[in-house]
């Protein structure tokens, strides 16, 4: 049953990757955070637009992220998950510190993780404010055959339904957009 799931997950993937490699595509993720989590903010309304490169890896969009004053990491945007996700190897290098727990819906049914307090996230320049995490191995509750080297940082729609973004494939770059202002 998982390998049809993971089946059914990787054809949606490729449609939707199919589908914005012939045009650019707005995308303004509209989940809800997860139960106990909060939604983002953008710290400074004057920082938007803001336009930032990605690379694609293993068929995974990448940016860097910094939490708090962390080192930068390279971050999956994961628009089909509602809160950010960390790993528990991530939170440990950082000293990241949890507090209870958190039920992180996927693809494959809810998992308990971990919690983090609301913190900032920075994506290169883009400050967002009050980012609830959850902490899991997200990577290898999704496939058995994960990449250890995958990152381990999930941006999840309480990052991403902060700002409108719009992927430019032709660029790899993402411009993040006030959720007030409508695309040029």
């Amino acid at each position: 049953m998982r390998n049809y799931h993971h089946t059914l997950a990787l054809a949606g993937l490729m449609a939707a990757v199919a589908a914005t490699a012939f045009c650019q595509g707005v995308i303004q993720p509209q989940l809800a955070p997860s139960a106990g989590a909060t939604a983002g903010r953008v710290a400074d309304a004057a920082s938007l637009p803001l336009t930032l490169p990605y690379t694609m890896v293993d068929g995974m969009m990448l940016v860097k992220v910094s939490i708090s004053d962390s080192p930068p990491h390279d971050a999956i945007i994961a628009t089909a998950v509602p809160i950010t996700v960390v790993s528990p190897s991530i939170v440990s290098k950082d000293h990241l510190r949890t507090e209870g727990v958190l039920d992180i819906p996927t693809l494959y049914g809810s998992v308990r993780g971990g919690a983090i307090k609301p913190l900032l996230l920075h994506l290169d320049k883009l400050a967002i404010t009050d980012v609830s995490f959850g902490v899991y191995d997200l990577r290898a509750h999704i496939s058995k055959h994960a990449n250890p080297e995958a990152p381990g940082i999930w941006l999840g729609g309480n990052v991403l339904g902060a700002a409108a973004f719009t992927i430019d494939p032709d660029k790899n770059e993402l411009t993040f957009r006030s959720t007030l202002a409508a695309p040029s």
